[in-house]
């Protein structure tokens, strides 16, 4: 048996010779090469996958703010002034947007369009009517009046 494991080692070292095609490392390792170009098919179906995945993803952004966009801008951005001011019968002590339009009897009169969603804090409390991008408020005119309006 010591003679058949000797042929048998003595036949591994024999049979082993080294690889000489170093081809395709050489290649790449001394050359610069390039990789295979891409048909014209190839390259046309990727730009349209591509292209296709950016008007998906594109439409869903639609769709989820046309589903959701009102809860957000409701519930998320803070309300705006829309416009500011303190008044008396002489006229405006200071104002912001809204302008002084008159005081008659016990009416104020201010100029200024009405938001579409708002709140209106005047103080003293006092009854208004917005009509044609003029606000009034029942206020005597002895008293200074403080008006906000907050845009939502």
């Amino acid at each position: 048996m010591d003679e058949l494991e000797m042929k048998q080692h003595d036949s591994d070292d024999e049979d082993f010779v080294p690889h000489k095609d170093t081809s395709k490392e050489q290649q790449g390792l001394l050359r610069n090469t390039r990789p295979p170009r891409r048909s014209l098919l190839q390259s046309c179906c990727r730009a349209c996958v591509i292209l296709s995945s950016v008007i998906i993803f594109v439409l869903m952004l639609i769709q989820l703010w046309s589903n959701y966009g009102e809860y957000i801008e409701t519930r998320v951005m803070a309300p705006s002034i829309a416009g500011a001011g303190e008044f008396h019968a002489e006229g405006a002590v200071t104002q912001f947007v809204m302008k002084f339009h008159k005081w008659t009897n016990t009416t104020l009169h201010l100029n200024m369009s009405q938001p579409h969603s708002f709140i209106l804090d005047v103080t003293p409390d006092a009854p208004y009517v917005w009509s044609d991008h003029c606000l009034r408020l029942e206020v005597p005119p002895t008293t200074n009046v403080k008006v906000f309006v907050w845009s939502m």
